[in-house]
């Protein structure tokens, strides 16, 4: 059996809608715990991001999917941590993590419309997720 990039892109936006259906599911049945609601939307954006990478080799939508595929992965990440934040109580003010991420947003942007330069989009998505998780931490 042979796993390429795209079989993969297709296999984790499906779980990620698994992972979005279970946790809707939780939403409805418990209403104590907070935050489980900006999971499921952050695990949605995250499959969208996989689906719209699936699609970047289509000659017409190739950098607009690029440029959502970044934007949706970096803004899934910013709901996850604000769930898992607001889940396990903590009610720190989360406009830095929002601030931070716009602002890695036009990088990503810049990176992929005016000057394509690969290696420059994924550093900034990778500074993302990383300043994302150490914020929430």
């Amino acid at each position: 059996m042979k796993v390429d990039s795209e079989t993969l892109m297709i296999v984790l936006t499906l779980v990620g809608l698994v992972q979005v259906a279970a946790l809707l599911s939780l939403v409805r049945i418990n209403r104590v715990h907070r935050g489980q609601g900006w999971m499921a939307l952050g695990n949605g954006l995250l499959s969208m991001g996989f689906l719209l990478l699936y699609l970047r080799d289509a000659a017409d939508i190739g950098l607009v999917s690029v440029a959502g595929g970044n934007v949706a992965f970096i803004f899934g990440m910013i709901f996850v941590c604000l769930g898992v934040l607001r889940f396990i109580g903590n009610t720190a003010s989360y406009r830095w993590l929002v601030v931070i991420n716009v602002i890695i947003v036009i990088i990503s942007l810049y990176f992929t419309f005016f000057d394509d330069v690969f290696a420059a989009r994924g550093m900034s998505l990778s500074l993302s997720i990383a300043l994302s998780a150490s914020i929430a931490a």
